[in-house]
């Protein structure tokens, strides 16, 4: 009876405002677990001198830990240590590797599951083995939002507020022309994060760490800097972001996100022109995810454009949006 109110209970106030945590009462369940195997299994196996019960009740621990959360080598270490025997890390070691891979064989960590049920992208843990033939451009985000590499206070602040992307491409007009409508094609130049945007729009350039949306949103009220002021973009960008070619495959792009843990890369062609977009590490995990054959259905990215007047789609050859017209 306890271990089915402590552990359901825990399993479903994971997520919420209460402070319940998962480590200690699984830490207490195990302990408990490690008890009943002392006294029917190991005293009826190996009689009752065999070890002390506070040993059983301890590796009950590790392995319930083990086996709900699937940590392993740095979970294995804070256990060794906190028991003080440097013997005793074997024994814990095995235990951890044993459970995590009998516990995979049925579902994953309990942090991933909550992580799904609340609908975040997970990044899985290797490309799937039939889309050798994928590349960047046939998953990335067909609608940009783009920034000129100068703004105006009030565009920036239209901006943060219609769209809660975290990054953002600059772009310059370059000296090409597209071949179609004879305009000027954008040229990448670099990549601005939001919290940036933010603290540009504030008289005193004072860092602040933003927790929630709601506050984003109150950090944009009541702000004195004047919406005509001319905000250098250029100035506070990553002149040097990652940058992938559009014939990239798609193993390439997962181990570029997972092992450098961006979270965007802009996708280019040989001139430095963002060919369709940006790609994502939360729509590369959704299409992961979801499969090949649904990829082309999950945005990450919209254009941006203003309800009063016409509104199309960028085209693949000619990226950059011209903010500051469509703004006014």
């Amino acid at each position: 009876m306890a271990f089915f109110f402590v552990f359901v209970g825990s399993a479903l106030h994971l997520g919420t405002w209460t402070t319940n945590g998962v480590v200690v009462p699984n830490l207490l369940m195990g302990a408990l677990w490690g008890r009943i195997f002392k006294h029917l299994v190991a005293d009826y196996l190996f009689g009752p001198e065999t070890a002390k019960m506070a040993k059983y009740s301890f590796l009950g621990a590790v392995a319930q830990i083990a086996g709900v959360t699937q940590y392993s080598i740095a979970f294995g270490i804070m256990m060794s240590e906190s028991v003080g025997v440097i013997n005793f890390a074997l024994p814990v070691f095995v235990i951890i590797f044993c459970t995590r891979y009998v516990s995979t064989l049925f579902s994953s960590g309990i942090y991933e599951v909550i992580a799904c049920v609340k609908g975040y992208s997970i990044l899985v843990d290797s490309a799937p083995p039939l889309c050798v033939d994928l590349t960047a451009k046939d998953i990335m985000s067909t609608r940009v939002v783009a920034l000129p590499t100068s703004m105006t206070a009030g565009n920036v602040r239209s901006v943060l507020e219609n769209y809660p992307h975290l990054e953002f491409p600059v772009m310059d007009i370059g000296e090409i022309l597209d071949t179609a409508s004879g305009e000027p094609v954008g040229v990448a130049k670099g990549i601005i994060l939001k919290k940036q945007l933010v603290s540009l729009l504030q008289e005193e350039r004072k860092e602040s760490i933003v927790l929630h949306l709601e506050s984003e949103k109150k950090m944009l009220e009541g702000r004195d800097l004047p919406q005509d002021s001319i905000i250098d973009i250029a100035r506070y960008m990553n002149p040097q972001p990652y940058f992938v070619h559009q014939d990239l495959p798609l193993n390439r792009l997962h181990t570029q996100f997972e092992c450098l843990n961006l979270h965007t890369l802009l996708v280019v062609n040989e001139s430095y022109q963002l060919w369709r977009g940006p790609l994502g590490a939360g729509g590369l995990g959704q299409r992961l995810m979801i499969g090949a054959g649904d990829y082309r259905e999950v945005p990450i990215a919209s254009p941006l454009r203003t309800p009063q007047k016409s509104t199309k789609w960028a085209t693949p050859t000619n990226q950059y949006l011209k903010i500051e017209k469509e703004m006014e």
